[in-house]
């Protein structure tokens, strides 16, 4: 409770607000003895019973709330890395499996639908082997940024593993994942990556596949994107294709 207050207001905000609880609950612990004791001068009570939190308890509390804070974002930093593909910069296949996974329980409450696809380097191989690792890994990262710049705010674009990159389509169904992913095809049909003096094109074939009501598992979907992916490549690559069951 503590790190969500200090995420919102901040140090400066809740070492002031701890200091003041802890003057009233100082003036309140004083009158109380006050009234216990029926007697004795209540003025200086009462300095000291102001003074005394208001020095000390700043002192304490912004010590003890740097450390919370310090704390707070290294495990906030933590979660962003492993939910992150450290090359491309954007999810992983963790993140993905689990944020599929919210999809599927949310879409079978509402009787909605959404779809997925699933992108494979044809050529990427190719490229490694004759120009190295080094140009692989920039195109992978051109592939990522080109991608993000393609999908809707709404959709999740991950890393699935290696070459081949994953998209969930929220709330949509087969035509409009197809306009989505045609789009996506237009765009690397007249795309090239550069690097230093060298200019790749990209080629890559991909699977698409929506959810249904036989669907019970993540696993139902995946697997019918996959099948539909590696027909693409068995008819040659460098298309898309839609598996209907």
């Amino acid at each position: 409770m503590l790190r969500i207050i200090l995420r919102r207001y901040g140090i400066t905000a809740v070492t002031i607000g701890m200091t003041l609880i802890s003057i009233l609950l100082s003036v309140g612990i004083t009158w109380s003895v006050h009234a216990v004791l029926r007697g004795g001068p209540l003025a200086e009570g009462w300095a000291i019973a102001i003074l005394a939190p208001l020095v000390i308890a700043p002192l304490m509390s912004i010590q003890m709330l740097q450390l919370l804070s310090k704390l707070d974002q290294a495990e906030q930093k933590l979660q962003v890395l492993s939910h992150t593909d450290e090359l491309t910069q954007t999810h992983n296949r963790r993140y993905f499996m689990q944020y599929i996974d919210q999809e599927l329980k949310r879409t079978q409450r509402s009787g909605e639908t959404f779809s997925i696809a699933i992108l494979d380097m044809d050529n990427f191989k190719q490229i490694n082997d004759q120009c190295g690792h080094l140009v692989g890994d920039h195109v992978l990262r051109e592939l990522t940024r080109i991608l993000k710049e393609q999908i809707r705010q709404a959709d999740v674009l991950a890393r699935y593993g290696g070459d081949e990159f994953i998209i969930l389509f929220p709330q949509t169904n087969r035509p409009q994942a197809r306009i989505l992913i045609d789009r996506i095809y237009e765009t690397f049909a007249t795309t090239s990556i550069r690097f230093q003096d060298l200019e790749i094109r990209p080629l890559f074939s991909m699977g698409a596949a929506s959810f249904d009501s036989t669907m019970d598992h993540v696993d139902d979907l995946l697997k019918q994107a996959d099948i539909a992916l590696y027909k693409a490549k068995r008819q040659g690559g460098n298309q898309f294709v839609y598996n209907e069951n």
